[in-house]
């Protein structure tokens, strides 16, 4: 896990994307060097977690953590744990919306990395919020909450987007995909379907060649790259990397 953050924190594209003058935004839940992230996720694990997490120091504060939320309902708990996920999104939300529509003197790399529709599943499709007793960790395996709560997510995602093209100074390039499929099943899948993700680009050009069915995500920036700004990069062979405990 630690070599995959490395790998991400200190990626060729944004090196490509600095060096051809572009100021990178880093609204994600990775840091990037200089670029700490702005809404840390609880997904992540710092580099000393897979081991403390087994301790017995770790198991008690995690108890009272859950204690907290569920018996006593502070507000300071509820906030940090349950809702720390949510508090991350809007404020990434936001931030992107703002930089969109800001003027700036030279071209601009938004990376923006919402955590929706993934667990937990805040809201319904028509934006009601779920009771804080099903924001549990039992809770996502509910298809019904995760397809409703997906409903949601593209509103909220088309919104952004329709924002975007509106209020960007000159005509953006949009990337919208996502990292994994579904992977809350209860019976046993194929592993392919981890892997089912969405992606959608649009050029202003509207020169979509270079992209194909069933193509990975380890092309994606290939080939945005050799239609978009004249690159020559090689095309790779399709495929995914699946990391176990």
């Amino acid at each position: 896990m630690n070599i995959c953050y490395s790998t991400i924190k200190e990626n060729r594209t944004f090196d490509f994307f600095k060096h051809s003058g572009y100021k990178i935004y880093n609204y994600s839940i990775f840091d990037l060097p200089g670029q700490p992230t702005v809404a840390k996720s609880s997904l992540l694990h710092g580099k000393t977690k897979p081991i403390t997490s087994q301790t017995f120091t770790y198991r008690i504060l995690k108890q009272l953590g859950y204690h907290l939320v569920k018996d006593f309902r502070l507000k300071f708990a509820i906030e940090g744990i349950i809702y720390k996920e949510l508090k991350g999104n809007e404020k990434i939300y936001t931030l992107t919306q703002k930089t969109a529509r800001e003027k700036s003197p030279g071209p601009k790399f938004v990376y923006t990395h919402l955590l929706m529709p993934h667990y937990p599943y805040y809201f319904d499709s028509k934006g009601n919020a779920t009771p804080i007793e099903k924001l549990t960790e039992s809770y996502n395996l509910n298809e019904k909450a995760y397809t409703e709560y997906l409903q949601y997510t593209n509103k909220k995602l088309l919104s952004l987007i329709d924002h975007i093209r509106v209020s960007s100074p000159a005509p953006p390039i949009i990337i919208l995909m996502g990292d994994h499929g579904f992977r809350q099943y209860r019976q046993k899948v194929e592993q392919k379907y981890n892997f089912l993700n969405f992606n959608a680009v649009f050029f202003p050009d509207s020169n979509y060649t270079g992209f194909y069915k069933r193509m990975s995500n380890v092309n994606q920036f290939r080939v945005i790259l050799n239609s978009q700004f004249g690159q020559q990069l090689p095309i790779l062979k399709d495929s995914m990397s699946y990391l176990r405990p």
